[in-house]
């Protein structure tokens, strides 16, 4: 499925125009079917006359484009792999790689399949067709029917590799939809089916298994919380690759696919935001990050906005950093799931409470971004013993210039 989105604004900021272009985005169908018009509309509303063509055909492809010179910028929900990787260098092609946000798979059956839960090791047994009928797991007495994604597709391969440890593994007896929305409508329709799909779908006309992970807690369902803090056993990163240095156009996409209004597109669909980015990328296949933001972090007290002696003292440090260098600053503000403030006030009054106290250490105003998400991104589960506390926050970015 190709499709091409664009859209144009008169009003352009005046520090990031940009000549009318096009960037290529090859890749993911699962992340493109559901955030690209909205990531099209904010990123036109902020850079002006920017066409963004979108072509979603899976992640494999999204490497075969990037090594023919027909994408500026792949999004997998894998990673590369060593032959992908070995191909690249043979082509003299140096890629890099970066986290845009990291997603859940859900596991879902019939509403009338009252499986209790499942461990991994049942997800695996199930998958290698071990066992045939659901009363195997305590389930209804009807058949098993696997259905599973394209065998090229990332998301198969993610849950191959977090659930049987070999993405390379076959599935023996899964019929194979193209689609996730496929998926959901037969689940919802076929008593003995299961699949899996990104927790971002609509499931209401399905049933989520809840997931038991590997110190025995049970999941529901996977969410945001639990996939940014790591403890939902079926989380996994979505990927960006590129060829080589982003320049131009394609640097300010990237900068606004992980900063800014970028992140918050994310989470709105329903994507957990990438929450301790470590640069504009590495060098795919390499173990260390090259480090091109600062992060720091400040928390609050219960339903407070006032900084404490130790979150000033963060905030000193952020404005001694910010007045050696030019660059930008972004202040994100955050809630609990607890604290039922209306919309994102309490959030934004954190921000501004951080704003506030750089501009009077000599921060320039002007430089500043202050946002506040609500509870729209936490970076721990509420139900982890400190995950409240770390959720009440506001996060400090420091931005390098485009």
């Amino acid at each position: 499925m190709r499709f091409v989105l664009a859209a144009t604004i008169l009003s352009v900021f005046a520090a990031h125009g940009i000549a009318s272009e096009s960037v290529r985005i090859q890749g993911s169908v699962d992340v493109f079917d559901h955030v690209s018009a909205a990531l099209t509309a904010r990123f036109s509303a902020r850079y002006g006359d920017v066409s963004l063509a979108w072509d979603a055909a899976g992640s494999g492809a999204a490497f075969t484009a990037l090594f023919a010179g027909e994408a500026d910028l792949g999004v997998s929900t894998r990673t590369i792999t060593a032959r992908e990787l070995e191909l690249a260098r043979r082509l003299g092609l140096e890629l890099e790689e970066t986290a845009l946000a990291l997603d859940g798979l859900a596991v879902i059956v019939h509403p009338d399949n009252h499986v209790s839960r499942l461990t991994m090791k049942q997800l695996e047994t199930l998958y290698l067709g071990r066992i045939v009928r659901w009363l195997g797991f305590g389930g209804i007495d009807e058949t098993v029917n696997l259905l599973s994604s394209p065998d090229a597709g990332g998301t198969q391969r993610v849950f191959k590799d977090l659930v049987l440890g070999d993405p390379g593994e076959s599935f023996p007896r899964s019929t194979v939809y193209l689609w996730a929305d496929d998926i959901v409508d037969r689940v919802a329709v076929d008593r003995g089916a299961v699949g899996f799909v990104s927790m971002n779908r609509d499931l209401s006309g399905v049933r989520t298994v809840p997931i038991v992970g590997p110190s025995g807690q049970v999941f529901r369902r996977p969410d945001i919380g639990s996939v940014a803090s790591g403890a939902y056993p079926l989380c996994y990163a979505i990927w960006l690759y590129r060829v080589g240095e982003a320049t131009g156009e394609l640097r300010h996409f990237l900068r606004f696919l992980l900063l800014h209004d970028g992140q918050r597109v994310l989470a709105e669909a329903g994507f957990a935001p990438v929450a301790g980015f470590h640069g504009f990328g590495r060098r795919a296949g390499a173990s260390v990050d090259v480090p091109d933001v600062v992060m720091r972090r400040v928390d609050f007290g219960f339903r407070g906005s006032r900084l404490s002696p130790a979150a000033r003292a963060i905030v000193q440090e952020v404005a001694n950093l910010l007045a050696t260098t030019s660059d930008g600053v972004w202040i994100r503000g955050h809630e609990g799931p607890t604290e039922n403030a209306a919309g994102a006030e309490l959030s934004l009054a954190r921000a501004q409470s951080v704003a506030d106290f750089l501009e009077r250490l000599g921060t320039d105003p002007s430089r500043m971004v202050v946002d506040g998400w609500g509870t729209a991104a936490p970076v721990s589960s509420s139900r982890a013993a400190d995950g409240l506390r770390v959720n009440r926050r506001v996060d400090i970015w420091i931005l390098p210039e485009p």
